[in-house]
């Protein structure tokens, strides 16, 4: 390699090296900058003083901390006001949640005999606490047949929008809402009581969650294809009818035909059928 370049390479090197010592220097210089007007600001210093470089950098950020930690201070002010209203406004309406004492027919023959009150007030007072108590009573009543009454209406939206998914709900001669039927009466025969909350279990425990089947309409959705789906035989070419030929014979062919229109795969009406032959069983040997 010529000499001349030799010396070029290592002259920029040089630069180089240069460049970033004095590049580390100023970064050390703005850093030790910084902790002095943090600790100027923190024990009450004045701001730096001086006409170079360094000083009036300092003097920036002083003003910086400052003003950061004068808003920090006011914002920790107005939370702290807030809290105090806050507290406050709950302490009045505790208090103001307090009822007040009502007196007895005694206490009150009491003071009318002691001359604080007349035996008119007396009978005033007690007109308006009748009225007051009969208004308390009413309200009571209302929120507990409110109370008694909303369940059995979200069990009745829950049956309607199963009907929007399951339109066999609305055909009480389709064999499925017959195994409904089924579930409701073994649920009422283990204490449930007989109304619409039963039902809409009954319907989950035919049906499934309304969440699984908004799912699979959803998936059924996003994979139709207009194409007819074509039954295949599982791996090894089993028949997957010899599977649940046993259990499916067992049960009425009406429902195991209603099972197919609604598409139900061959294990499925297997599990179908195996849990309404047990219903069956249970049944003929509890009342013969």
């Amino acid at each position: 390699m010529p000499d001349e370049d030799q010396a070029a390479i290592e002259a920029a090197e040089k630069a180089a090296q240069e460049a970033a010592d004095k590049a580390e220097t100023e970064k050390l210089a703005e850093e030790k900058a910084a902790a002095e007007a943090e600790e100027n600001l923190e024990t009450g210093k004045r701001e730096p003083a001086g006409s170079d470089g360094q000083a009036v950098y300092q003097r920036k950020l002083f003003r910086e901390n400052k003003k950061l930690k004068e808003e920090v201070r006011q914002k920790e002010l107005l939370a702290a006001e807030l809290q105090g209203k806050l507290k406050a406004t709950k302490e009045q309406n505790s208090k103001s949640d307090e009822k007040p004492k009502r007196f007895t027919t005694v206490e009150l023959q009491a003071a009318v005999d002691e001359g604080k009150i007349s035996q008119g007030q007396m009978t005033e007072y007690l007109i308006e606490t009748k009225a007051e108590e009969f208004y308390e009573r009413k309200v009571h009543e209302q929120e507990a047949r409110e109370a008694t009454i909303r369940p059995i209406e979200n069990a009745l939206k829950e049956i309607k929008e199963y009907r929007q998914y399951l339109p066999w709900l609305n055909d009480k001669t389709d064999p499925k809402f017959a195994e409904v039927e089924d579930e409701f009466d073994d649920l009422v025969q283990k204490g449930y009581p007989s109304n619409q909350m039963t039902e809409a279990l009954a319907v989950r425990h035919v049906a499934g969650s309304l969440a699984s089947l908004k799912k699979t309409k959803d998936m059924h959705e996003l994979t139709r294809t207009g194409a007819t789906v074509h039954a295949e035989n599982p791996a090894g070419g089993a028949d997957k009818s010899s599977l649940v030929k046993d259990v499916v014979d067992k049960v009425p062919k009406e429902l195991v035909e209603g099972w197919r229109k609604m598409g139900s795969t061959e294990v499925e009406i297997k599990k179908y059928a195996k849990r309404h032959f047990d219903k069956m069983a249970a049944r003929r040997a509890r009342f013969g």
